[in-house]
């Protein structure tokens, strides 16, 4: 699963923020505040990033929840026993609490028992005071609890505000998560947007001009106080503005809805990216309505901060539509916040295909699968995103995959609004089909709805076309039908339905009948038959009950389609592009961009004097789709059959890169099929060029394709198709289509990606099988232990050396091939220690135990790295003090991260620097440690906590010169004892038998 994420935010030098969550307005302790210094605050300590970190790379791949950003501290803080009230001008009184997070990025603040009542207001901001969240009300909140927004920095300041009138009755608050942001960018002058992978694409780029609806309903939010999902506003039957967000079930794991912040407009005004962080608006607090884990869905309706009961206007809100049918789309679309970074748009301009992921479970077809094109991808952050049709309808919410702008080929996983309608034995709390259609019309599909659109008495709209369709057919008679919607207030009970082919006569169809406001109703129409040829079939609405339609701009569609006669190119195909003629006779080239596209070369053969090239070099127009087509082919009387070609490639550099798609019709170009893809290295099959590429003789691969699911068809194509990474040349060569037509059976083969994986990598077995129509993998020791997808990919729990045995079967018989794959084990976890403590001006003496073959990673403080066991740090400073880490490569496996802190004094001992005096024995203990002070002024605080920071013994104060303290239950390992006077604070590591 992929994908939830990252930390947001705002910029540190920037006029003041205000509004950006809650209502706006200025905290009177602005004005009439005492002195931070004099307001009551309490410091958390930071947490062990590189343990967290750690965590969060086996967390990433499990992907059982959302993605983390943020430790959480839990707390307690109220009016009662914290804060501190100022009195004001007039009678009223503020309270205010000062709350940081040592060496954080981000803090951010949950709070629960809260009451607000008429006339308090709540405020949460920075130290510069130009970062201010609120005012709060009590409509923002949901059963006393409230999430908010992320404010940049260590230190967050919380300010209630009370009038005179409620100086005895002023509510009550409780901050329970205090959240300490460590995953981000390196600092907020740069901002913490902007990190999402150079490959995505802004919303507002020119391709995204026909979502500019939809955009405005898709949402960042972030859940459980530290994690980050995209998701999207959903409209439901009685087009009412209900607030329901649909997101993925796996952001909810663990998760307090009321809680949760919806995060609006967060978006580039151009295409390119700007140079700060844009403005946005938030909403907080949520209830669940139904969650569903086979389809990961999850549905949730916003309770805080309405207006109306739904989404203010000022966050220019739009519910989406949807369509619950198990119909494949055309193309598809996801809006959404990969990476955590400002609203994204990717596109498949090729059908989804309903899948089974066996990583989301078992239920068949529970998944759209889609592959990105135009050169856009999704990232972590961007689950729960919705997939939308080529109608602009949700279809499903993202559950994850392998695509990313350095693994655009790889598929992605959507849970379909089909499977997540009405399944078998679901009641409310696990479908969708409850809330988005609440009077049970029984509808597969609605269009979006906008509360702020322009309203008409009379516009009845054409919504879609569902026959004839867009493309190339083999049909010659069609029978159209189309969906026309009543957008209008008045119901509507007659519509003239007008149409013609070509340049024809306008038929003319008088539907009626009675559609309320946003019903919809299905129209069919006269069948009429063509000719083989181009062709366009235009409809619109007219004359709505008799009148005149108040709002034509939706009332008309038109649909460009092309029918083709029968093919007759037989099999086998063979084309070297020796010929001058390009393209080929019979063949056809689609160059939609304009610039440059396929042609014929005579630099470089595979063999012969020529091949086909695509000059990406030089062609700047990234994402840009060029194909070239075969002719079309007759399968008729063939039980198998495969293609084979000739590919030259080379990257220009990490950064620019091309791919190669081959798709596959049987019918005639009017549904595509991806049958081969590679891009970027697995594409490559020489080093990088940044010189024009020109393949040798040794830089040519073969291909092999098989396309015996197409067997028997009349009508097929095969289109070559590349897509500009503004990379380097692409040559194909030798394209061969054959069929099987006798006795012979497959010949096997295949490729691993490595032969000498690590426990745990991915390997891709990659199929060269030629004549084959099923497949067979026995996979000893990986996961899985079997297959029969054409190019598995497997992992290995366990060292060792593994026989991979690939059956081949078509209707003569079956043969096997083998090969050995040996899996190397990862070294162990690195025991590491030091001799901290220093004294400023002596040595780091840094220590591992010895294992053979190891290469030594070490790294630390100030930008330290090192390649040896035992690395030193000579002359170190105050500045070296921090946590080293080192980690292991054997047999180019590598180990977990151990680390290790250290601290550096500045003066010539430890005890001369710190506060008061203190001893600690036995060190280590197994039961019970004695502590001496030599004062402890008016009583010593005193605390225990791990490593990671979490408190283990609560907060007590001791008045005695010496105490013990019982460790009897401690786990084994390193704790801390911070104990804090008037004087000072002074920290002491414990070491736990």
């Amino acid at each position: 699963m992929k994908k939830l994420l990252l930390i947001v935010t705002a910029c540190v030098t920037f006029a003041p923020l205000f509004s950006q969550q809650g209502d706006g307005g200025i905290p009177p302790g602005f004005k009439f505040g005492p002195d931070y210094r004099d307001i009551d605050a309490y410091v958390h300590p930071a947490p062990d990033v590189a343990a967290l970190r750690s965590e969060d790379i086996e967390n990433d791949k499990s992907g059982t929840g959302p993605w983390r950003f943020g430790y959480n501290h839990y707390t307690s803080y109220t009016f009662q026993n914290s804060g501190t009230w100022t009195d004001l001008p007039g009678g009223g009184k503020i309270w205010q609490l000062m709350l940081t997070c040592e060496n954080a990025l981000t803090i951010n603040l949950t709070f629960k028992n809260l009451h607000i009542p008429e006339g308090c207001e709540l405020y949460i901001y920075d130290k510069s005071k130009k970062f201010v969240l609120g005012k709060f009300t009590d409509y923002h909140t949901y059963e006393g609890q409230l999430g908010a927004e992320l404010v940049p920095g260590t230190t967050a300041i919380v300010e209630y505000a009370v009038p005179e009138s409620r100086r005895n009755d002023f509510g009550t608050l409780e901050i329970s998560t205090v959240t300490h942001g460590y995953r981000t960018a390196d600092e907020y002058t740069q901002k913490a947007f902007g990190t999402a992978g150079s490959c995505n694409m802004n919303v507002n780029c020119p391709d995204g001009a026909p979502w500019a609806d939809q955009k405005r309903g898709a949402v960042m939010l972030v859940t459980g106080s530290s994690g980050f999902c995209s998701g999207s506003l959903i409209n439901n039957t009685q087009n009412d503005g209900k607030p329901y967000i649909l997101t993925a079930n796996h952001c909810s794991q663990g998760a307090v809805f009321a809680n949760w912040i919806f995060r609006f407009q967060w978006e580039s005004p151009t295409c390119t990216n700007p140079s700060s962080s844009p403005s946005f608006r938030s909403l907080s607090g949520s209830v669940l309505r139904a969650r569903r884990q086979p389809s990961d869905f999850c549905l949730v309706e916003i309770t805080g901060g309405l207006v109306g009961g739904t989404v203010p206007a000022t966050h220019t809100p739009f519910f989406s539509g949807w369509n619950n049918s198990n119909t494949p789309p055309t193309s598809t679309v996801c809006i959404h916040h990969p990476d955590g970074d400002i609203t994204k748009i990717s596109f498949d301009d090729n059908p989804a295909v309903a899948a089974t992921n066996t990583g989301l479970g078992s239920e068949t077809n529970g998944t759209w699968q889609v592959q990105w094109d135009r050169n856009t991808t999704t990232e972590g952050g961007s689950s729960g995103s919705p997939l939308f049709d080529q109608n602009g309808r949700i279809i499903g919410q993202l559950w994850g995959g392998g695509a990313s702008c350095a693994n655009q080929t790889s598929p992605d996983f959507y849970g379909r609004v089909y499977n997540s309608w009405a399944p078998t034995g679901s009641n409310s709390t696990n479908q969708l089909k409850y809330w988005l259609d609440p009077n049970g019309t029984g509808v597969t599909f609605i269009d979006g709805y906008d509360p702020n659109a322009v309203s008409y008495a009379l516009d009845a709209q054409l919504s879609g076309v569902a026959s004839p369709v867009a493309g190339t057919t083999c049909n010659t008679s069609f029978s159209p039908a189309v969906t026309i919607r009543n957008n209008g207030t008045t119901t509507l009970t007659a519509v003239a339905v007008r149409y013609r082919v070509d340049n024809g006569t306008v038929q003319n169809y008088n539907w009626t009948g009675s559609l309320a406001q946003g019903a919809t109703a299905n129209v069919n129409l006269a069948n009429f038959t063509v000719a083989a040829g181009n062709h366009s079939f235009k409809v619109y609405t007219a004359a709505p009950n008799g009148g005149t339609d108040q709002n034509a701009a939706n009332d008309t569609s038109v649909v460009a389609f092309t029918v083709i006669g029968p093919a007759t190119n037989t099999l086998p195909l063979a084309e070297g592009f020796e010929g001058t003629t390009f393209p080929p006779t019979g063949w056809t080239l689609e160059n939609p961009g304009g610039g440059q596209t396929w042609t014929r070369t005579t630099a470089a053969a595979s063999q012969g004097n020529a091949s086909a090239r695509k000059n990406n070099l030089d062609d700047s127009n990234v994402g840009d789709l060029d194909n070239l087509i075969t002719p079309y082919l007759n399968f008729s009387g063939v039980t198998g059959a495969t293609l084979t070609f000739k590919v030259a490639y080379a990257r220009y550099n990490a950064n620019y890169y091309d791919s190669l798609i081959v798709l596959a019709s049987g019918d005639c170009g009017q549904t595509w099929n991806r049958v081969y893809n590679k891009g970027n290295t697995t594409l490559a099959t020489a080093p990088n060029v940044t010189s024009a590429f020109v393949p040798t003789a040794a830089q040519w691969r073969l291909e092999t394709v098989d396309l015996s699911a197409y067997a028997g068809s009349s009508n097929v194509r095969v289109s070559f198709q590349n897509k500009n990474g503004y990379g380097q040349y692409l040559y194909i060569d030798d394209i061969n289509i054959t069929g099987i037509t006798g006795n012979n059976p497959p010949v096997p083969g295949f490729s691993a990606s490595s032969s000498t994986p690590c426990v745990g990598e991915t390997v891709t077995l990659t199929n060269s099988s030629t004549g084959a129509t099923s497949y067979a993998w026995s996979i000893p020791g990986g996961t899985p232990s079997t297959s029969t997808a054409v190019n598995p990919t497997v992992t290995f729990a366990a060292a060792g050396t593994y026989t991979v045995t690939l059956t081949a079967t078509n209707v003569n018989g079956s043969q096997n091939t083998q090969q050995t794959i040996t899996v190397s084990a990862a070294p162990a976890t690195p025991t590491v220690s030091s001799n901290t403590p220093v004294v400023a001006g002596s040595s780091i003496n840094l220590t591992t135990a010895a294992v053979t073959g190891a290469a030594y990673y070490w790294t630390g403080p100030n930008g330290f790295t090192a390649g040896v066991q035992n690395p030193t740090v000579v002359s170190a400073t105050a500045a070296a003090s921090g946590q080293y880490c080192l980690y292991l490569v054997v047999n180019s496996c590598t180990s977990q991260t151990a680390c290790t802190n250290v601290t550096v004094s500045a003066g010539t001992s430890v005890a001369e620097n710190e506060a008061f005096s203190v001893t600690v024995f036995p060190n280590p203990a197994t039961d019970r440690v004695y502590i001496v002070t030599g004062n402890n002024g008016n009583g010593l605080k005193t605390k225990v906590t791990d490593m990671t920071g979490k408190t283990i013994q609560n907060e007590m104060i001791f008045t005695d010169l010496q105490f013990s303290l019982d460790i009897s239950a401690y786990a084994k390992g390193v704790y801390f004892l911070v104990m804090e006077n008037e004087k000072g604070t002074v920290i002491r590591k414990i070491i736990k038998q």
